[in-house]
């Protein structure tokens, strides 16, 4: 471990029990940071605002009686790619081992007692991927202000550190350590403290944050995670689908699979494509009396797993052995699953994108009527930028079940109450597997009597519809329209779903056809 001396400024290099007592400084990145190789020159630096900030950092650990202390900014040579890997695979156990960490927050004016909580909860130090396990790994954190003026500790400002991140505070209060215990001893029980936290709760801490690379929203989730990884720069998304993919290695907890769609995409992945996808994550936890677990495969096509399956007509629940939190807006504890579908001809398993949240279970239903069964999944998602804005992506349809199973949507919602079903676009329901495929209902709004004239007028391009027209066996017809426009938010399309029951003119299948095809032409 290479360390700056605070008072001669000079680099060493330690190895195993050899390291000493040090300070460690967590920070922002700026656009004038120090490398190691300007170290090597500081009167090149000596005017960059980086080589300042180390400089009273150096006086900080001093004043603390400190004789060494680590700065990520230049005491990791960078240009080598194996030490750059062997520091990222190490940041959190440095982190831990260190005596204080200086946590310094640039954007903080001169600290203020009655006035600070808003600028501190509001600052960007909160909101970087790397200063997630900066937080959580030391035992002691000291919050200083841009001028280095004192702010507080980690434990006394634990109430704001919680409001800002969405940590729970039984992660963020120190454990006391006894009078023998090593540096060794509490890197581990820090890294069990993080442990405590269920999966997708530790995902779901990232989920707030962001980096400027794409792959360090894995990378900096290594040591939180326990897990050691080659770092390849370049892969993009990717990276982060290859951590949870190590985690499946060494976890059995089925809360990894516990997020929701953060874009309109149909993947079918049990994995994440981004850490967006578990921000409304934190409740999921593991089961209070779990069952026995089954071992993963992972493959490079794919992951191999054991659930229990309930069949919903043409569709599936895979039950997770995950329990919703009680103080979730569910209410109490519960049971959870997943939507899947399964492809006819090749036998695959996929996640359906609708619901496109888990799915809370009553205790009861569970394990009544559900079959063990082994299940391949595609383990990887496409190019994140297939999400990006273009109208050909957004999701217009998915696979269901049984349509009037969904809420009864009319008068009818027995399957053996109609007939034949007739779709426009046509093909749209297949009779072998009763499988309907529409717009996705998440979003859907009931548009009332002005709904032709409203769809005419609806913000963002007009992406299409199906009509579903159900012959009832006691006679006469139900007929459903469904529709999405897409409005551009950033640099997304966000689709939004509309339908109608029994659409207020009063048409045919042929004449409503006609109706859309108008409605195509003016979009």
């Amino acid at each position: 471990m290479r360390l700056i001396n605070t008072h001669t400024r000079d680099f060493e290099e330690f190895y195993g029990s050899k390291i000493p007592k040090y300070a460690i400084i967590s920070h922002t990145w700026g656009q004038e940071e120090v490398t190691f190789q300007d170290w090597a020159d500081p009167a090149s630096v000596i005017q960059k605002s980086g080589f300042t900030k180390i400089i009273e950092a150096c006086e900080q650990a001093r004043m603390d009686d400190y004789l060494y202390i680590w700065v990520d900014t230049n005491c990791i040579d960078k240009t080598s790619s194996a030490e750059l890997t062997e520091a990222i695979n190490s940041m959190f156990a440095w982190y831990s081992k260190a005596d204080i960490c200086y946590a310094y927050l640039s954007d903080v004016p001169t600290f203020k007692p009655l006035s600070y909580a808003k600028e501190f909860r509001q600052s960007r130090w909160f909101k970087r991927g790397w200063t997630l396990q900066e937080l959580l790994a030391p035992d002691c954190v000291v919050f200083y202000a841009a001028d280095w003026s004192r702010i507080g500790t980690r434990s006394s400002l634990v109430y704001d550190i919680a409001e800002a991140t969405g940590i729970g505070i039984r992660y963020l209060r120190p454990h006391q350590k006894t009078g023998s215990a090593t540096q060794q001893d509490w890197s581990q029980v820090r890294s069990q403290v993080c442990h405590e936290a269920s999966v997708a709760e530790r995902m779901s801490w990232l989920s707030r944050r962001e980096t400027t690379r794409v792959e360090d929203m894995a990378y900096c989730m290594l040591g939180i995670f326990g897990i050691h990884m080659p770092l390849i720069y370049g892969e993009g998304p990717r990276a982060f689908v290859r951590l949870q993919e190590e985690i499946l290695k060494t976890s059995e907890d089925h809360s990894l699979f516990c997020w929701s769609w953060a874009m309109s995409e149909n993947q079918g992945s049990l994995l994440a494509p981004r850490p967006h996808s578990f921000l409304g994550a934190s409740h999921y936890q593991r089961h209070r009396h779990p069952v026995k677990p089954s071992p993963y495969t992972i493959a490079n096509s794919g992951l191999s797993i054991r659930l229990p399956l309930i069949q919903c007509w043409s569709s599936y629940i895979a039950i997770l052995n995950v329990e919703l939190r009680a103080n979730s807006n569910v209410g109490s504890m519960s049971n959870v699953g997943i939507a899947m579908q399964k492809e006819a001809l090749t036998g695959v398993f996929t996640r359906a994108s609708y619901p496109d949240v888990p799915i809370p279970l009553a205790p009861g239903i569970c394990y009544k009527g559900s079959r063990l069964t082994d299940m391949f999944t595609p383990a990887q998602h496409g190019d994140s930028e297939s999400t990006r804005l273009s109208s050909s992506t957004i999701q217009t349809q998915c696979k269901t079940g049984a349509l009037l199973s969904f809420g009864g949507f009319g008068r009818h919602s027995d399957r053996d109450k109609f007939s034949t079903i007739q779709t426009f676009p046509p093909n749209r329901f297949s009779q072998d597997d009763s499988i309907l495929v529409i717009c996705p209902m998440e979003h859907c709004q009931e548009p009332g009597p002005n709904w032709l004239r409203r769809m005419t007028q609806a913000s963002g391009d007009f992406a299409g519809a199906t009509i579903v027209e159900f012959t009832m066996t006691q006679g006469g017809t139900e007929m459903i329209v469904f529709a999405v426009t897409a409005t551009k938010r950033d640099s997304y399309l966000m689709p939004q779903w509309h339908f109608s029951l029994r659409p207020q003119w009063n048409l045919n299948l042929r004449d409503a056809v006609g109706v859309l095809a108008k409605i195509e032409t003016k979009a």
